[in-house]
């Protein structure tokens, strides 16, 4: 959001609102002081289309002339079809109710990652990088547990015959700062190995690697940037 009002001049957006359903203000999330910034808790994407819409009226000022959404909602799931049904619908929710109420929309971008590239599959995938978003999608059995492939042809489908387009950015990793814990902070899992390593009694001064050989490459090189 902070960059978002810098990037790429300082006048290409007239506002920047993000939205979240837990509770969160500006000064816990470190924005900065700028009143073109704002955060609207309570917005509960995992209800119907109609209750969302009511909640951006209520909540959203002049949420009827928004242009462009970033999408970046996940909920964990203990299953890949239990992941790929609820993110799904996460998102179908969101743009219906938005695009009903915004005339303006333009532009949704989707927020995926590593997922597409098949990177929790590297044991059963041979994963050639540099990696690039034009590369296919991942073969089944795996793809289908990809529930990124599922809300891109969501947004296909949703964006059929509109005013609006979208697109999808798909970094493999995403380098900056989160205010807050954050499972998939690659630093922070590493640090608390390595602290409990460090507080076990006759361990070697090195510690092992953590991950498996094949992460090793990647995840390492890519470690100090999250540092």
């Amino acid at each position: 959001m902070s960059h978002n009002g810098s990037y790429p001049t300082t006048s290409s957006f007239r506002r920047v609102v993000g939205l979240c359903n837990r509770p969160l203000s500006k000064k816990d999330a470190y924005l900065p002081d700028d009143p073109r910034l704002d955060i609207v808790s309570g917005i509960d994407l995992m209800q119907s289309v109609s209750s969302v819409t009511d909640q951006l009226k209520a909540k959203v000022h002049d949420v009827e002339s928004v242009e462009v959404v970033f999408f970046c909602a996940y909920i964990e799931a203990h299953d890949f079809e239990s992941r790929r049904e609820v993110n799904t619908r996460l998102l179908r929710t969101a743009i219906e109710a938005i695009s009903g109420i915004a005339p303006n929309l333009e532009s949704v971008i989707l927020q995926t990652g590593g997922k597409g590239y098949g990177l929790e599959f590297s044991n059963e995938l041979k994963i050639s990088p540099p990696l690039h978003e034009s590369m296919p999608r991942i073969p089944e059995p795996w793809r289908s547990k990809v529930f990124y492939y599922e809300q891109y042809d969501t947004l296909s489908e949703l964006s059929k015959g509109k005013k609006w387009s979208f697109s999808e950015i798909r970094p493999d990793g995403i380098i900056g700062f989160v205010p807050g814990t954050n499972v998939m902070n690659l630093a922070q899992g590493i640090a608390l190995y390595l602290t409990l390593y460090r507080v076990v009694p006759d361990t070697i001064p090195r510690s092992p690697w953590s991950g498996s050989r094949g992460a090793l490459p990647r995840d390492a090189a890519r470690l100090p940037f999250h540092a």
